[in-house]
């Protein structure tokens, strides 16, 4: 039942989204210059989607023929969950992404890019403890642990033998390659998307395993302008895994998500909002069968079509277990 209202509500959403008429046209031409600069580029951080290709949220301005974009950004995401006959999760994912995307022309984008996921301990545990304590929220256990931790650990349950994998050490090394077709629909301030992916990893992580170290995903995505400044997207995203078992305990073959995104654009910057909902990643450790919802709040900053600094803050929405207690974000990107 929930499943169904969750996906109504994107369906409803989509509809919304492309059908309504625009109440108002921008300076310039759709998503051209300074209109819409597109969702903050963050990936799914959920807590064990960090072996695994997420949704990537696209940007909205098309790469001309010729024109080329490079890309850099640094993401800390903080993650506690602790179930003392399951498993004992508690550390820092540094994720670092660095790109380049070549534009081909009638809207074709090439991107290719290289992503390392490491784990460490907690800078943010103190920052995270005050920020409870001054809103009065849930400490989610936080009170009860030392700072600082690296654990990645998951007991023996039945029959599956349990997973440790010790202190601070690379969870990914991935190569990440794109090839997204977008398409501006002139009279209604409408812009679609439809990207394919592959992931290919460079690490061996030993307690992975599966057929191909290589995940495939497609997406697709419309962004609208809503008003003259007020431009909204929906994106739907499915991929499938080759590294299908963490240990003993399988891993799910597949994962759908699904973002909804808002963004306020004026000439040099802008302010986001969007949240991103992810299906389990687990088909037997009871809490990670459970979705990932993930809210973000960001700022650009620079001409959509030049340069651009990004900043966000991440935080979860209704499941602590499933997706990080909290995160930073830091992006650039330009255009030669």
């Amino acid at each position: 039942m929930r499943r169904g209202i969750e996906s109504g509500v994107f369906v409803l959403a989509l509809i919304l989204v492309a059908g309504c008429r625009a109440r108002g046209r921008p300076e310039h031409e759709p998503f051209g210059r300074y209109v819409a600069r597109g969702p903050i580029d963050l990936s799914g951080q959920g807590t064990l989607a960090v072996f695994r290709l997420t949704q990537l949220p696209r940007p909205a301005p098309i790469l001309a023929r010729g024109e080329r974009e490079w890309r850099i950004s640094e993401s800390l995401a903080n993650v506690l969950t602790i179930d003392g006959n399951d498993h004992e999760l508690d550390y820092e994912m540094l994720q670092t992404r660095a790109s380049l995307g070549f534009g081909l022309g009638d809207g074709a984008t090439l991107r290719i890019e290289f992503q390392d996921r490491y784990r460490g301990g907690g800078m943010l545990d103190q920052f995270i403890r005050t920020f409870h304590e001054a809103f009065d929220l849930n400490p989610n256990k936080r009170d009860n642990v030392k700072k600082g931790r690296n654990a990645f650990r998951f007991e023996t349950v039945g029959d599956e033998p349990g997973v440790d994998l010790g202190d601070g050490h690379v969870l990914a090394r991935d190569l990440i390659v794109s090839l997204g077709k977008a398409t501006v629909v002139d009279s209604l301030d409408l812009l679609t998307s439809l990207d394919v992916t592959t992931r290919l990893s460079l690490n061996k992580v030993d307690e992975l395993e599966g057929e191909v170290p290589l995940d495939l995903g497609l997406a697709a995505g419309v962004w609208r302008g809503l008003t003259r400044r007020v431009f909204a997207t929906v994106q739907l995203g499915y991929t499938t895994f080759g590294e299908r078992r963490l240990g003993a305990f399988p891993l799910r073959s597949s994962q759908t998500a699904g973002l909804v995104g808002l963004e306020w654009a004026f000439r040099s910057w802008s302010l986001n909002v969007q949240y991103l909902v992810s299906e389990g990643v687990s088909e037997t450790r009871r809490i990670f069968k459970n979705k990932s919802h993930e809210l973000t709040l960001g700022c650009q900053i620079g001409p959509p079509r030049g340069w651009n600094l990004e900043f966000a803050l991440m935080e979860n929405l209704r499941e602590n277990e499933t997706a990080p207690d909290l995160g930073l974000h830091v992006g650039i990107t330009g255009r030669f």
